[in-house]
């Protein structure tokens, strides 16, 4: 699984698997297309023709697009291509996911710059005959009033309609199992990674959280390049760092310097550095302006040195042709569940609690507050609530109460 936040939460997109599936999960939250390419490109070795890959990015890449600009749009549309590209260089099923986008609270990107991307995604699906389930369409055909019901934000389904979506991709192709897409190989290698870096083994720092797990490598000084990637693109930069950092990326023509937060993240080099002879990468402490930013963090002011997870180069040559394959994209919006179910529940609910018509945002852990303290007083409704609430949440822990729920 290839993603941000939505393959990432809990009880979504990364729950509903039936248990002959084996799933391994390479997605970080906030990070663009360019973070589902790196992580690509470090397993597909692993990847044989039954196995499924699914990809979403963008959300990400639409908010990655208001983040640097509309100046740099050929760069992240490119690096969109890429991903696709490499995708298309294994054999096994792809199943592409568009993810749906609302107006929220002022904090989103233009809506243009959402069908820029959106299309271009839809483009490469197409292109390559990938499986396209297109989530962003289907919520586009509901009611504009009642999108609040089914996004919790500008970005996120609820974690139930992600759960059951999951689920059904899972039993899909597992009764379809010769549904594999084409591949092609091209004759050479266009990207070579770094993972661990050589003189700094020694201060590397294990970091891990209830969701990642990663080799940290701290830039307490300037790190230099090895020549082996000259004539390479510096293209991408993992980090997770303890604060707020700055990394200054520097040859012997130009300079890069980015922010960082201190979220595990991928994050693309918008201005790629050419590797030569002496190339340099070092933590930034002093009040030196960005030269570009990073999802989340346009222009933090560092607290902390740079903790290093790896590093992406490209050939310079590379480029996408998306004229030369006549495939079209395999329509599986039929996995998505009744909408319809999700919205006339939580109307029903939010009618009965005045007090939460108006918020945007579900509080499951209310709902199940007030299920609880009305149980006495009125079973059945007490039980209704708890219901909704594992609807919108349907995880284990909800599914114990229910249980319990029904034994008393």
């Amino acid at each position: 699984m290839l993603g941000g936040s939505n393959t990432i939460i809990k009880d979504g997109l990364n729950s509903g698997w039936p248990t002959e599936v084996r799933v391994k999960n390479c997605a970080i939250g906030a990070s663009s297309a360019i973070q589902n390419l790196y992580s690509f490109l470090k397993v597909k070795h692993e990847i044989g023709i039954e196995d499924l890959v699914i990809t979403e990015s963008n959300v990400n890449d639409s908010f990655n697009l208001s983040t640097h600009g509309k100046q740099y749009i050929d760069v992240i549309l490119g690096n969109i291509d890429a991903l696709y590209y490499e995708l298309n260089r294994v054999h096994c099923k792809k199943v592409v996911l568009i993810m749906p986008f609302r107006d929220y609270l002022a904090r989103q990107e233009p809506q243009e710059f959402v069908d820029i991307v959106n299309a271009r995604h839809r483009l490469n699906a197409n292109n390559y005959g990938f499986y396209l389930l297109d989530l962003a369409s289907i919520f586009e055909n509901e009611n504009p009033d009642d999108l609040k019901y089914l996004l919790t934000d500008a970005r996120h389904p609820l974690q139930a309609i992600m759960f059951e979506i999951s689920r059904n991709i899972g039993r899909y192709f597992l009764k379809n199992e010769n549904s594999s897409t084409s591949s092609v190989e091209a004759p050479q290698r266009e990207y070579h990674y770094i993972l661990s870096f050589e003189g700094l083994d020694d201060l590397s720092v294990l970091k891990k959280n209830s969701v990642f797990k990663e080799s940290t490598f701290p830039l307490q000084k300037p790190y230099r390049i090895t020549a082996k990637y000259k004539g390479l693109d510096l293209i991408g930069i993992g980090t997770w760092s303890d604060a707020q950092s700055k990394a200054v990326i520097k040859n012997s023509d130009n300079e890069v310097i980015k922010p960082f937060n201190s979220l595990n993240s991928f994050n693309e080099i918008i201005a790629p550095i050419t590797i030569d002879g002496d190339t340099w990468i070092s933590s930034c402490l002093d009040a030196r302006k960005n030269t570009e930013g990073s999802i989340n963090c346009s222009n933090a002011t560092p607290t902390d040195i740079v903790l290093l997870t790896g590093l992406l180069f490209r050939r310079k040559e590379f480029c996408v042709d998306l004229n030369g394959n006549k495939e079209k994209s395999k329509h599986v919006d039929f996995l998505v569940p009744q909408l319809k179910t999700y919205i006339t529940t939580l109307k029903f609910y939010l009618l009965k609690n005045e007090e939460y018509f108006h918020r945007v945002e579900l509080d499951v852990d209310k709902i199940i507050e007030i299920s609880e303290r009305i149980k006495n007083l009125d079973y059945e409704a007490g039980l209704y609530l708890l219901k909704v609430a594992f609807n919108i949440r349907p995880s284990p822990g909800i599914q114990k109460k229910l249980d319990n729920y029904n034994l008393e």
